[in-house]
């Protein structure tokens, strides 16, 4: 009964039976993986609606057997919910929320490669990066990530970690006339440093947020309203080069990116499915796609840069102007 009433608060149109979704089994919800051609990722019961909608990055855990929605709701404003694949029978739950959500916003959850930290935004007062812990008991309280942060910043509503867990986010600037720009925020002997803006590689002086690193720190994924793309706003990728520095970003091109908005990157942990928000073709504001991660990846070799790839994606390269 408890299970339902929270997924209530969801949507009114979900169909249950016994606390989960009607025919979610398996890895993925079940849903059957695609191609080289976007598909949107959950059946139709969990796509935006008048009731609420997506608002970030569908997140899996790195086992497979969580999946987080970043959701809004008008009556409450973002939140996290989840859902746990049963290991006896791979069943999906209903979406609930997780032990770290609270009344306060709660958005953009971030994994640690191991699956034991899971970073997020919160609304709780006073700090906005928190980590958990995972224990046998599920995630641990709370706990504020300290960040020296000066006072002309503001964070974003996103984070993502890689394997050091150095943090990147996107930030603005008060002293700067650039908008929202991409941050990396170091760890060092425990402690985080000053958040440093990454160089024109990466920012422009138009809007980048909503990145995504990869756990090895290999590439950068982000969203961009830049001139020279395909619709407001555009997915691009950076590789870091041998030497530490991030290559000119490159539009990941059709099918990905389209004349309307795609947004909120993400790498399935098995490296195998791109996933992004788009709001393409359907009445509702955003939703979940994924597709293959060959038409975004190539085969990345540590030691060297990669080519992007360029039939079928027909990347184009950043642009700061007309």
């Amino acid at each position: 009964m408890l299970i339902t009433m929270i997924f209530l608060l969801l949507s009114s149109r979900l169909s249950l039976s016994q606390g989960a979704i009607v025919d979610l089994y398996g890895p993925y919800l079940g849903q059957e993986p695609p191609g080289m051609e976007p598909r949107i990722l959950v059946p139709e019961d969990l796509r935006s609606n008048a009731e609420w909608w997506w608002h970030g990055a569908p997140v899996f855990s790195p086992d497979g057997r969580e999946f987080y929605l970043d959701i809004y709701l008008p009556n409450q404003g973002i939140r996290v919910r989840f859902m746990e694949m049963d290991p006896a029978d791979s069943l999906w739950t209903a979406p609930q929320a997780p032990g770290f959500a609270d009344s306060f916003d709660t958005t953009g959850p971030s994994f640690t490669p191991d699956g034991n930290r899971i970073f997020f935004i919160s609304g709780r007062p006073d700090r906005l990066v928190w980590v958990c812990n995972r224990t046998s008991n599920g995630w641990s309280t709370p706990q504020p990530i300290e960040i020296p942060v000066p006072a002309s910043l503001g964070f974003g509503w996103r984070v993502t970690a890689d394997r050091d867990e150095t943090l990147y986010m996107r930030m603005t600037d008060s002293q700067r006339d650039t908008g929202y720009d991409i941050y990396r925020i170091r760890k060092v002997n425990g402690n985080y440093l000053q958040p440093e803006r990454l160089d024109a590689n990466v920012n422009s002086p138009y809007t980048e947020i909503g990145a995504f690193v990869d756990p090895d720190g290999r590439f950068l994924i982000f969203e961009s309203d830049r001139p020279g793309g395909y619709g407001s706003g555009d997915l691009y990728i950076s590789y870091r080069a041998p030497d530490g520095s991030w290559t000119p970003a490159m539009n990941l091109g059709e099918p990905v990116n389209s004349s309307s908005n795609e947004g909120s990157p993400y790498v399935s942990p098995d490296g195998r499915f791109f996933f992004f928000l788009s709001d393409r073709r359907l009445q509702y504001d955003w939703n979940p796609y994924w597709v293959d991660s060959r038409f975004v990846l190539d085969d990345i070799d540590p030691e060297q840069v990669p080519s992007p790839r360029r039939p079928s994606g027909r990347r184009r390269p950043m642009s700061d102007g007309p």
